[in-house]
Parts: C-alpha cells; structure tokens; sequence
C-alpha cells in the first residue's frame, strides 16, 4: 500500500454529526455560517488551573488489558495563560458569544466551571446573555481522593445554566425518578384503597401524600452522580474526564431526540457519547487532535453518524506499513500484517495474531472520492476487545479503496488500498 495525502473529510454512516479540529472561537465561528438551530450547547473548557493535563494512552493488548509498563503518558492540553486572567477571561467571552448565536431562542447553555473562574465566569454571562437569563447555578458535589488541612477541602464543581430567549424547553419528567422506599423523617407510611404505598405528614390541618412511585426530580445541588474512578470502565484516558450520565441528565431535561447539541471543548468526547446514547446530533471540536480522536472512537464505537473536518488533523508518513488486499464477495478484503514507527520497538508485546506486536490503535477502510473518505468498516481496541481482528473489508462503489490508521503514539496514516480488476 502506498500512503497518500490526508483527505479534506471522514464520514461514518450518514455523517450528521460533525466533529472538527479547532479552538473553541474559530470553529464556533465557522459553525455559525453554517449552521443554526443548536438546542443546548455545554461548556468544559480548561478551569485557568495552570496545570498541564496528562492522558494515558493504553497501548496493544497487554496496555489494554492493564499492564502499566504498556501504559504511556501524554500532554492532553495545557491550561496555562501567559496573558493572564485578563486572556482567559477574553477567550472564554468570545466562545461564549458565538455560542449564543447558534442557539435556538429556546435554547440555553451550561458553563461547567470550578471555584478558579467561577466568579468571572458568572459576571461574564450576565454581561453576554443578560442577567434574566440565569436559571440555575448547579453544584455538581464529588468526592473524591485528597484532603487539606489549610481550608475546606474542595468538593465540587459549579455548572452555570442561562436561556437564550424569554422561555426555553426544559422537562423534569425525563430526568425524574421514583420517590422509593426510604424512610422519611416526620412521615408515616401508609397504603391507599389502589394498594399504592404513600409517605404523609399533616400541616394546616391538611394531609400531604408522596407517592413511592412518584418520580422526584433533582434540584441544583447533584450528590448522586459520581466522579470518575481511576478503574472506571468508562475512562478512555483523560484526566479530566466527565461521566456519561452528568451529560445525560443535561441533555434529557433540555433537549428532544433529534436536537442538535453543541460543544467546543470536546475534551474525552464526554458530550458527544452522552449525545450519541440519546439520539441527539452533535456539534463538537477541540484544539487538540488526541481529543478529536478520542471523540471519534467514541461516537464509533456508538455507532453514530459522523463527520471529522480533517483539517488541523496529524497526517503522517514515517511508518513501515505491510498489509495486503484480496477480492472477496461484495468487496475488497484489507489484512494487515505489520506497522512500524521509530520508536516503537520499546512497546513491542507478545503477539496474538502475527502483526499483534504493533502500534495500531484504530484503524478503518472505506473510499475515498473527491477528497472525501466514507469508511466501511473500522476496528479499535478497548477494554472489552483489546486484540484487533486484522482484516477489514471495503465494498464495492466509486472512490479509491483506502485504509486509515491511527497511532497508539499519536500519528494518523493514510494508505490506497491496491485495487483489483471487477472493481
């Protein structure tokens, strides 16, 4: 196989979603020009901590199955601002701004942020929104690892949520749950001629009944909704990753299936996972191509339709690859029998397969046609499938049968599968 030139775009299905490499202003912008109608857009940008964030990258099988030797440590980004708050805070109003433009005007936006900036931040979307337009200040409280001894240990994050217009859409009865059987303070448990089971407490010479299977729905302060473990299966590697269901409930309680959701700090691709689960279509992109990719297993592995905006994204050349491609009914077949990069000798395993001993985090084959590469088939390893097939198949259609890989050590290559007469 030859390499060939990065293409300009990379569907999967039928490519709704879209997922782009780009800071936060510049694609907001883009976005604005073409597109409108965004539901609810979420925010997790970097906190100003001034840390530099690690994303530990699993690598062949014995990475994935745990072996911390297999295990390497990479920069996911880096909150660090050499202009100060000052620069920050400017960013963060400009993508703030452009956000509100995409929206609906029943639409809103959550700004998750942390003690560091959550004062600015605030002052911030009173002045870009109005103040009228605050709804909640949500307390999302964790614990977690750590304890000090100078002050209260800090314990939670804050997530801001403000309408863009007079009203929004919001249904508590998508994130509502069944009061249940606990025992309550000051009530009495009873029975009612339907057999339903009822707290009750009297006041002003009134009853008041709760229900068991009355749903409850959450106020602003969420104690329910776990950080991440170290071991969670969840986790894809980022330090900073948000948990599925925090999303979930977000997008239930402000969306319908269908909607369009919006992200600019993709990050682990915690969004557009939460998104994908539910039926939404997404909007999302990050700086980072270790975060696009990370967004792109994700919605993958969902089975979602998707496309990556390629540009900004590695397009690599220095890897050994040895695969070969055969006709098979339908299409063409793509096995895989070695890749190389330097370096890469040091994370060499013992094989499963003859080719197990490589780099290969993800790779897909598919066709490419006027700069567009639709994917057919595509392989990734994860907790549950950490040994790759080694074989993809391409179908029959216009285009040139081609193979993309990615890199457990960060590059993307791109081949032209060999074509065959009957094509």
């Amino acid at each position: 196989m030859k390499p060939i030139a990065r293409p300009d775009r990379e569907i999967h299905g039928d490519g709704v979603s879209r997922l782009c490499c780009g800071d936060a202003a510049a694609t907001l912008a883009r976005w604005h020009s073409a597109h409108d109608g965004v539901q609810m857009a979420y925010m997790d940008p970097p906190f100003m901590s001034g840390g530099a964030y690690q994303f530990r990258q699993r690598i062949g099988v014995e990475g994935w199955r745990g072996h911390r030797e297999l295990v390497r440590s990479r920069i996911a980004y880096i909150d660090r601002w050499p202009g100060g708050p000052e620069q920050y805070l400017s960013m963060m109003e400009q993508a703030v701004a452009l956000t509100r433009e995409l929206l609906r005007e029943d639409g809103c936006l959550f700004l998750h942020v942390d003690w560091r900036s959550a004062g600015d931040l605030r002052v911030m979307l009173d002045r870009v929104f109005g103040r009228r337009a605050f709804v909640n200040e949500i307390i999302w409280a964790y614990e977690s690892g750590g304890r000090t001894t100078t002050h209260f240990s800090r314990k939670h994050d804050t997530i801001f949520l403000y309408r863009k217009g007079k009203s929004f859409f919001f249904d508590p009865s998508a994130i509502g749950t069944a009061r249940g059987p606990q025992r309550r303070n000051h009530m009495r448990r009873g029975v009612d001629d339907d057999g339903r089971v009822y707290y009750a407490i009297n006041s002003g010479e009134r009853e008041y009944r709760y229900y068991e299977d009355e749903p409850v729905y959450p106020g602003d302060v969420w104690t329910d909704i776990s950080h991440l473990q170290q071991r969670d299966p969840e986790r894809t590697g980022f330090e900073t990753q948000k948990p599925v269901a925090l999303l979930q409930r977000m997008l239930l309680a402000t969306t319908r299936e269908d909607d369009w959701v919006c992200d600019p700090f993709a990050g682990s691709g915690t969004t557009a996972a939460a998104a994908a689960s539910l039926g939404r279509r997404v909007l999302t992109a990050d700086a980072s191509p270790l975060s696009v990719h990370q967004t792109r297993r994700r919605l993958a592995a969902a089975g979602s339709g998707f496309t990556v905006e390629l540009d900004g994204m590695p397009s690599d050349t220095d890897a050994e690859l040895s695969a070969q491609s055969s006709p098979t009914d339908g299409g063409l077949r793509v096995m895989l029998h070695s890749f190389r990069v330097p370096g890469g000798e040091r994370y060499s395993t013992p094989s499963l397969l003859p080719w197990e001993d490589t780099l290969v985090d993800y790779w897909s084959a598919g066709r490419l046609l006027d700069g567009e590469y639709t994917v057919h088939s595509f392989d990734m390893r994860s907790v549950s499938h950490p040994a790759l097939d080694g074989s993809l198949t391409i179908a029959h259609g216009p285009g040139v049968p081609a193979v993309h890989i990615v890199c457990a050590l960060g590059g993307e290559y791109w081949y032209e599968a060999e074509r065959y007469t009957g094509e």
